[in-house]
């Protein structure tokens, strides 16, 4: 039996529903304090509602490591995905997510079992896709000591604590995130549609997945025909996503959603501004 954190970004299903190559999948992507447990319950829900119109239904699994662990992992991605707004996006913040895109190749050219661990994965590259740190890495504008104490960075060694937060890897969740952009690249390949439903951290996932897409496609646009975004919560404000993917998500607000709330005055700051 695996333990929480060993299921990152591993694919979970309804056992009595397993896939079989329908014309429609869905991946969802789980939320805050979540555990492996929590997302089958929320599979089989899904399951239920899509009796009279079945679809292939897969988890995406973001492991927990508690709600201060999920929400430090979610301010971190919400950071990242500020700098990939296109107002925003710098010479070195484009370099990093084409690194991403790179990475997200590596994996597509291969076959990955559920229980992939993804950076096991691109470890072998490591050499070839890391980022240079550079100067950035003495202006971390963390307390490094305070932020080795939490559960999920204790079980890291050093380099990988280093990639975490400095960008080799996607920030916040980086198994969950290269996982379901690589779920999208495969069901697309077949002829799948695709719908994401992802709701509080799992919509923050799902926006960093968006861009490494857009990235890895580009120049070809045609796949987002494909491809429809439910996000509930959300963690996310339309400027999070990249331009061509907004016409394709749904967001919907949850008042009671604590990573949304979290963020809510982010959230009535955008709101202000579209007023005006």
């Amino acid at each position: 039996m695996l333990s929480e954190p060993q299921q990152d970004g591993h694919l979970l299903v309804y056992p009595p529903a397993q896939p079989i190559g329908r014309a429609k999948r869905l991946l969802h992507v789980n939320g805050v304090t979540s555990s492996a447990e929590r997302q089958l319950q929320d599979l089989e829900t899904l399951v239920w509602l899509t009796l009279d119109r079945p679809l292939d239904i897969v988890g995406i699994h973001n492991s927990t490591s508690g709600y201060r662990g999920d929400l430090l992992e979610s301010m971190m991605g919400k950071a990242e995905l500020a700098q990939f707004w296109p107002e925003r996006l710098s010479a070195d913040n484009d370099k990093r997510l084409q690194k991403y895109a790179d990475m997200l190749k590596l994996l597509c050219d291969r076959t990955l079992p559920p229980e992939a661990d993804i950076l096991a994965e691109l470890q072998q590259q490591r050499q070839d896709l890391a980022i240079t740190l550079g100067e950035a890495a003495q202006k971390l504008p963390f307390d490094l000591d305070i932020m080795r104490r939490l559960p999920f960075i204790q079980n890291m060694n050093w380099d990988d604590f280093e990639a975490y937060l400095y960008g080799s890897y996607p920030a916040g969740a980086p198994r969950s995130i290269l996982r379901l952009a690589y779920e999208v690249v495969q069901s697309i390949r077949s002829g799948s549609e695709v719908i994401i439903l992802a709701h509080s951290q799992g919509s923050i996932i799902a926006a960093q997945a968006l861009h490494i897409l857009q990235r890895f496609f580009r120049p070809y646009t045609k796949w987002i025909e494909a491809l429809h975004c439910i996000f509930y919560g959300p963690a996310v404000m339309v400027d999070d996503l990249p331009p061509l993917l907004r016409p394709q998500t749904i967001l919907i607000q949850h008042r009671q959603d604590l990573v949304a709330e979290a963020f809510s005055n982010l959230r009535h700051v955008y709101c202000q501004r579209l007023r005006v």
